[in-house]
């Protein structure tokens, strides 16, 4: 990730080429609450059936919780294989945002930026 992520923020009185300075962004810009974020949501063949077929789906949101909330909005079949009903990441769901696992970073939490790309696969376990 380069700095070249944190242009685009000049509508919250930040100058081009310099980093968001919302309360929850950090050095990238990540988190910031006032900008939406446009990311690519990558689907495997097991959801696909919940999206109409649709294997890439582009959505807006902050973080990861966001971006969950945008995908079910558009598909609400989608809701109960991503979350449990507690609202928690279903356990028998991974997550990455660039090939990092959010049970690492901030699960839910974890911010996303433009340009990311979140994929969601379902765990796989056997012997």
């Amino acid at each position: 990730m380069g700095l070249e992520s944190t242009t685009g923020f000049k509508e919250h009185g930040v100058e081009e080429g310099w980093p968001c300075l919302c309360p929850n962004s950090d050095l990238w810009g990540r988190g910031c609450s006032l900008l939406p974020m446009s990311v690519d949501v990558r689907l495997p063949t097991l959801l696909r059936q919940y999206t109409d077929g649709t294997a890439s789906i582009s959505v807006e949101g902050g973080t990861i919780g966001e971006v969950f909330t945008a995908i079910v909005a558009k598909y609400p079949g989608l809701g109960g294989q991503l979350v449990d009903d507690s609202g928690a990441l279903h356990k028998f769901v991974n997550v990455y945002v660039n090939d990092e696992d959010i049970r690492y970073l901030d699960s839910l939490a974890t911010p996303v930026v433009a340009g990311d790309v979140v994929s969601i696969l379902p765990a796989v376990a056997g012997g």
